[in-house]
């Protein structure tokens, strides 16, 4: 599969900008981008989606299936959680085999037969991880998928990530919790105030002791001085 490229691409909303003069590529592997709320992620996932067109520059997808999932989970809130991944199964052609499968390794079995819009935050963000599976996509766009999910899930959906993940799958995931997929990463990005801060492989970070973390702590003093 081809890399996502962007070049030079900016993105504002009336007088605020959003992205300014961003260049990246995202090559099939495990890129993470770092950032703090309203460093620029959520504008960055709605390009990837094509929710948005940039006001400049250049940006090419390659085909390929996509998945997402929204730091504000998009759940049909009067479907139950079943019937969520029924619908959007329906459209994809998932088989029912797999949709069990999205249902045990999201946690989410006993929660099937609730209605989506009688889920806490946790389970919801959990049901809009599923959802972004259903089609089993070759991009997978994650947007602080675990924001609001509790530690024990936590290490279980990245243990699923991990496994779906493939040389020629791709996944991004945008999120201010620096230590949650470091581990993980091929390529970080760090992102403050709409621009690239640094991007490459976190092994070579100009940081602290080696430290991806102090080198993203660094960037955003660096950025609010």
């Amino acid at each position: 599969m081809k890399p996502i490229e962007l070049t030079d691409v900016e993105k504002s909303y009336g007088e605020a900008t959003s992205l300014e003069a961003i260049s990246l590529s995202f090559e099939p592997g495990w890129h993470i981008v770092l950032g703090p709320n309203g460093a620029g992620k959520t504008t960055l996932f709605r390009l990837l989606l094509g929710l948005t067109d940039p006001d400049a520059g250049q940006l090419s997808i390659p085909d390929g299936s996509v998945g997402c999932s929204f730091q504000e989970p998009q759940v049909y809130e009067g479907l139950t959680v079943r019937e969520n991944l029924e619908t959007f199964g329906e459209i994809a052609g998932a088989s029912t085999d797999w949709l069990e499968t999205l249902l045990e390794r999201c946690g989410l079995t006993r929660m099937a037969h609730r209605p989506a819009g009688a889920l806490s935050a946790g389970f919801r963000s959990r049901l809009d991880v599923a959802l972004a599976f259903v089609n089993r996509p070759d991009i997978v766009l994650l947007d602080e998928p675990l924001a609001d999910v509790d530690d024990e899930y936590v290490g279980r959906l990245r243990e699923f990530f991990l496994e779906y993940a493939g040389p020629d799958r791709l996944f991004v995931v945008a999120t201010h919790h620096h230590d949650r997929f470091i581990e993980i990463a091929d390529t970080v990005t760090i992102l403050a105030d709409g621009r690239v801060q640094w991007t490459g492989d976190p092994a070579t970070a100009p940081a602290h002791d080696g430290e991806i973390t102090e080198l993203y702590r660094d960037s955003i003093r660096t950025d609010e001085t």
